[in-house]
């Protein structure tokens, strides 16, 4: 009676811990190959994924289309086309080109880029201008920032900002926000997110139970203790079918 007890708990525990015990060799047998198969430098991009994960793509602050090219705040990461600009940018105020360069006005410098896209330098202005920039624009061939109501002009060296004086909002043709079309927006979207979950980290939480809930880790601590018992079982029915020499 003990001995069909034995075996008939151990065929269902066996068999309801299949699944995780494939789980647990998948995800090991992946794991022990991760520097060569480079799955730190994998990334995860499926949103309901990312989402589980708790991360989330913030809206669109503002964008600008500037010389067939667009620049684009999520967030506060600013983007050149597909490619991250910069980070911890508050607000991004405007883009405009030049016959030599594309200047773009967030809230406390202006970035020069050649019209390629080839990043020049940052000017700051928080010492030169007290409220920051709040618009950016031309008028002619000068680059303009507004700030406070109060019209700034770049010198020909681009290393300052003076008063522009004897001209309205009127004269500079200032920057204008526009939408960004939605291909564009889905593949910033997979930017801003792709490097968000590596496929290494998703396989160890996998691995661990972590990515299920935060009693996961429990559940496999269980199931590592139900093997444990299954081998205890197994070992005790195979010294009852053998150890006497009633079977082979």
């Amino acid at each position: 009676m003990r001995e069909h007890r034995l075996r008939y708990w151990h065929r269902w525990l066996g068999l309801g811990s299949l699944g995780f015990v494939i789980l647990l060799s998948i995800t090991g047998i992946t794991l022990n190959h991760s520097s060569e198969l480079q799955l730190d430098q994998r990334y995860v991009r499926a949103p309901w994924l990312l989402s589980w994960y708790g991360i989330e793509v913030p809206p669109v602050e503002s964008s600008y289309a500037v010389a067939g090219h667009r620049v684009t705040l999520i967030g506060e990461r600013l983007y050149f086309n597909e490619r991250e600009l910069a980070d911890r940018v508050l607000a991004l105020e405007g883009a405009v080109a030049t016959p030599q360069f594309i200047a773009i006005a967030v809230h406390d410098s202006v970035l020069l880029l050649t019209r390629s896209g080839a990043f020049i330098e940052r000017m700051a202005l928080v010492g030169e201008l007290v409220a920051g920039v709040q618009a950016i624009g031309t008028a002619r061939t000068a680059l303009i920032v507004r700030s406070d109501d109060t019209l700034y002009e770049a010198d020909k060296d681009l290393l300052r900002f003076e008063p522009y004086i004897g001209v309205s909002d009127s004269d500079v043709q200032w920057a204008e926000p526009s939408t960004v079309p939605p291909e564009h927006l889905e593949t910033l979207h997979g930017v801003y997110s792709g490097t968000g979950v590596s496929v290494e980290r998703l396989l160890a939480d996998l691995h661990s139970g972590r990515l299920f809930t935060s009693a996961g880790p429990f559940v496999m601590d269980i199931v590592g203790i139900i093997l444990i018992v299954l081998g205890v079982f197994g070992i005790m029915v195979w010294i009852r079918d053998n150890g006497n020499g009633r079977r082979t």
